[in-house]
This record gives C-alpha cells, structure tokens and sequence, in this order.
C-alpha cells in the first residue's frame, strides 16, 4: 500500500507540472460548447451527439497518450528502474498511475455528459461506460509503453490518436466502422448514440468494453512476464 502512495502522488505531482497535460481537455469542452452553435443551425439540444463523440476523442487522445507518457518519462529519467529496486511491483505502479488519472478522466466526462444534457439515469449510464473507457485507456497506454523502446515510441505515437478518432472515421465508412467495431472507443460511441436517439439497452456494449480491458490486461500480463524481472522494458 505504501508503494502505492508513493507511485500515485509522484503521478500527480508530475500531472500538475505539464499545463500540456491540460490543454487536451479544455480543447475538447471547449469545441463540445462551441460546435453545436455553429453547425449550420443545429438545434444545441443535440448536442449529445458531438459530446459522445468527442468524450471518445478525449479517451484515446487525451487519456491513453497521457498515461504512455507518464511511463514514458519515468523510463527516460531512470525513475522505472528506480522504483523496481524500492520493491514497487508493476500491478502497483498499474493501480497508482490509474488511480491518479481516473478523477481527471472523471472530471472532465462529467462535464462531457452536462454539456451533452445527460441526466439522472442517462447521466449514469454515461459515465459508466466512458469511464469504463477511461480505465481502457489507461490501461491500454502502460502498457504499449511496456514494449521496446522503438516500438513504444511508435505505439504511443499513432495508437492514441487511432483509438481516438477510430469512431469518427467509422462514421464515413461502413469498410472502416467494421474494422473498428468491437474497439471500446467506437462501442461506447454506438451505444450512447443509440440510447439517446432509440432508447437501445447498451448492455452488450458495457460486455465488449469490458472484453477489451480484459484483452489488454492479459497483453500487460504477456509483457511483464516476458520482461521478467526488468518488467518495465
């Protein structure tokens, strides 16, 4: 429990310290407010179109590249390393960097769901399943920072934005919507979408994010053994 606290208020404290970090966020409010006015007289009471996509947006690019760089950047600094010798396993350094990211993740989907006007039950659902996303995310972010230095560089660089913007690419192409299917990002998309504008059950949806958190943990799982004692690289 100590290394814990340990690993998750030095995530925090490095959180603070990049306004980078902040930027992401408040683009994706800030157009969630501002482009349903301008959208060639969209009535603003749809705008829980625009949010569902762009909360999506915000899991891939500004959650899951924020988590690939803070260990990254632990790597780089030799705090990885420094942290194995202190007796910090990789399942707590796991838990503590995602327990320092999931209240910004939170914080920010609540503020997607008022302005998308989800309410009561709806308001629930929504930020059941995004922040189901959210620990994806997460999750899916150590991890491809866990491979080999030139493949993590290379994950981390394209794997965000493609988890990101896979739901709006799926919109202009059934080719490409099949492809992205069963991603967490696009599921989460459909059923929201589904449930504002049919009332469609998104069970199936919460079963298929969770099958991805399941799919990316037994890939961290793979790395950490693969990686033996050296779990971070």
């Amino acid at each position: 429990m100590r290394n814990i606290q340990a690993v998750f208020i030095k995530q925090i404290l490095s959180y603070i310290k990049k306004p980078q970090f902040f930027i992401m966020p408040l683009f994706f409010l800030g157009t969630a407010l501002v482009l349903p006015l301008i959208s060639d007289g969209e009535d603003v009471a749809y705008s829980w179109e625009f949010v569902n996509l762009l909360s999506v947006m915000f899991l891939g690019i500004g959650t899951m590249n924020v988590a690939s760089s803070f260990i990254y950047e632990d790597y780089l600094t030799m705090n990885l390393r420094f942290m194995f010798m202190s007796g910090v396993k990789s399942s707590q350094y796991l838990v503590a960097t995602g327990g320092a990211l999931l209240p910004v993740a939170f914080t920010v989907l609540f503020l997607f769901g008022v302005i998308g006007g989800y309410l009561g039950g709806g308001m629930l659902v929504f930020l059941s399943l995004t922040m189901l996303g959210a620990v994806a995310s997460i999750l899916f972010g150590i991890t491809i920072a866990m491979l080999p230095e030139k493949a993590a560089i290379a994950a981390s660089a394209t794997l965000p934005f493609v988890v990101g913007l896979a739901p709006m690419l799926s919109e202009g192409s059934d080719e490409v919507a099949a492809i992205f299917y069963f991603l967490f990002t696009r599921q989460i998309q459909l059923a929201l979408n589904g449930m504002m504008e049919y009332g469609t059950d998104p069970t199936r949806s919460f079963y298929i994010v969770l099958a991805n958190i399941g799919v990316i943990l037994l890939a961290f799982a793979a790395l950490q053994w693969k990686n033996g004692a050296d779990w971070h690289k």
